[in-house]
């Protein structure tokens, strides 16, 4: 029983120095992109043909569900409102808040997370992303400079309704 305990010992310290290396050898160039599937708009469409899903009354044309600036809500009556400027920029260069982190602030595997977050929090994120102080693994990772480029120009009044809107 001892020799078998000692056999298994030797043979899991010989394969952790075995793929020890693999594991501590990880760099930014080898960031795993594909983990999060970040995918650029596809562009409007000309099909004005209203969309739904199911479950869901609401109808949006191809060009909206595909348009950045604006954040497509199939279920509006599942989470409180969302305030204008997470729901719709009105600008072609900035994405809106809830494209990214979905209209209930859920986010998607490439973003946070912000529902139930405290607004003093989210207001020092967004902050520190002006500021082009928020770093990642991969320095020009798409969707960080999507919002670096979100939050240009943000009044603190802006800030603080968004922050405020992503409280349970």
């Amino acid at each position: 029983m001892a020799s078998s305990v000692f056999l298994r010992f030797w043979l899991g310290a010989l394969l952790l120095l075995e793929i020890s290396p693999a594991i501590g050898s990880a760099r930014a160039e080898e960031f795993p992109g594909w983990a999060f599937p970040y995918a650029p708009p596809a562009g409007p469409s000309d099909d004005p043909t209203p969309r739904s899903v199911p479950g869901s009354d609401a109808r949006f044309a191809e060009a909206q569900i595909h348009t950045p600036s604006l954040a497509v809500d199939w279920f509006p009556a599942e989470h409180p409102a969302m305030p204008p400027l997470v729901a719709d920029r009105r600008s072609e260069q900035k994405f809106a808040c809830a494209y990214c982190h979905l209209p209930d602030g859920g986010g998607r595997p490439e973003t946070a997370r912000l529902a139930g977050l405290p607004a003093a929090y989210i207001r020092s994120q967004i902050g520190a992303f002006q500021a082009d102080l928020h770093k990642t693994a991969l320095a020009d990772w798409r969707p960080s400079r999507a919002m670096g480029n979100a939050v240009a120009g943000l009044t603190d009044e802006e800030m603080a309704a968004y922050a405020a809107s992503r409280k349970p």
